[in-house]
């Protein structure tokens, strides 16, 4: 199994341990389309009804929306 897949699979069973804690997210680059992003998506469609993500890259002030099934998060 690729790392990336262990390492999502390990952060969905923690958001699963507490369902009631809101969860921060630092990212370096924003979730898109590829592969990574979808599946960081479905972990977080697990997590907290709110999570809230950090994220680099594009070097703007930018405060997105994102949904992940029924759950709702940030994205600054």
């Amino acid at each position: 199994r690729p790392f990336f897949v262990e390492q999502m699979a390990w952060l969905g069973q923690q958001l699963r341990k507490r369902p009631q804690e809101r969860a921060i997210f630092a990212l370096h680059i924003p979730l898109g389309e590829d592969e990574r992003s979808r599946l960081l998506k479905e972990v977080l469609a697990q997590g907290p009804d709110k999570s809230i993500l950090l994220c680099g890259h594009r070097h703007s002030d930018q405060v997105d929306r994102l949904s992940f099934g029924a759950r709702e998060g940030l994205s600054v």
